[in-house]
């Protein structure tokens, strides 16, 4: 793979087999434009050159919460699920019947309670598949955050924190809610229900915990339910 045009200082990492997707590292911030794309088959020599339109790649957002509604608000958009979040104090969820965030998607991006918790939090899952304060994780970052409140309830796969989370990187996580549900859940855990690592994934785990009554009828476990 050779790059060109607005993208010769970078590197190709992949070209997606039967697809567009070229996947590219060290990127800045700033502007790319008239880049080129030229893969070489080594055993025909052939080869082939695609253009890629124009893109900006921007830092990330870094938004400030200190209200349940802010924090409600998440599951607005999936555009925001990329975001970096910080917590500027104890958020109280009394009388708020959570929706559970990144529902539509999973949360990528990167959340820091900054030493804060979210109390009073209760969330009924209906009978939906993933239930928690986030339905899913993928290669995200959770720190320094206390859960607590009454009930995650009445999902399949759940978790005070999230309902499956793949790649993800926890720091001082803990919680303290009940976690139960009244239909064959498949993954109850305190914290997570079900977690998944690819195997190439370097991810860590560090001073987590979970507190609370946690009830199902299979794969059921304090911290997680199963892998």
């Amino acid at each position: 793979l050779v790059l060109g045009g607005g993208c010769s200082n970078l590197d190709a990492l992949s070209v997606g087999v039967g697809t567009s997707t070229v996947s590219m590292a060290r990127l800045t911030d700033g502007t790319y434009a008239s880049c080129t794309v030229t893969a070489t088959d080594p055993d025909t020599a052939l080869s082939t050159t695609i253009m890629i339109p124009s893109f900006t790649v921007a830092p990330p957002v870094t938004r400030h919460l200190s209200s349940c509604a802010q924090l409600q608000a998440l599951s607005a958009t999936s555009s925001y699920y990329a975001d970096t979040y910080v917590l500027d104090g104890d958020i109280d969820c009394t009388g708020v019947s959570f929706v559970p965030l990144a529902w539509s998607e999973p949360f990528i991006g990167d959340f820091d309670g900054d030493g804060h918790e979210i109390s009073n939090l209760a969330i009924d899952g209906y009978g939906e598949f993933l239930v928690g304060l986030f339905e899913s994780i993928k290669d995200g970052t959770i720190s320094n955050l206390h859960i607590s409140g009454t009930t995650v309830e009445d999902g399949y796969y759940m978790g005070s924190l999230a309902g499956s989370a793949q790649n993800v990187t926890l720091t001082n996580v803990t919680s303290d809610i009940d976690v139960s549900t009244i239909f064959t859940g498949q993954y109850i855990g305190g914290l997570i229900g079900r977690v998944a690592f690819d195997q190439s994934a370097t991810k860590t785990w560090t001073n987590v915990g979970a507190e609370g009554s946690h009830m199902g009828r299979r794969n059921v476990g304090g911290l997680i339910g199963g892998l």
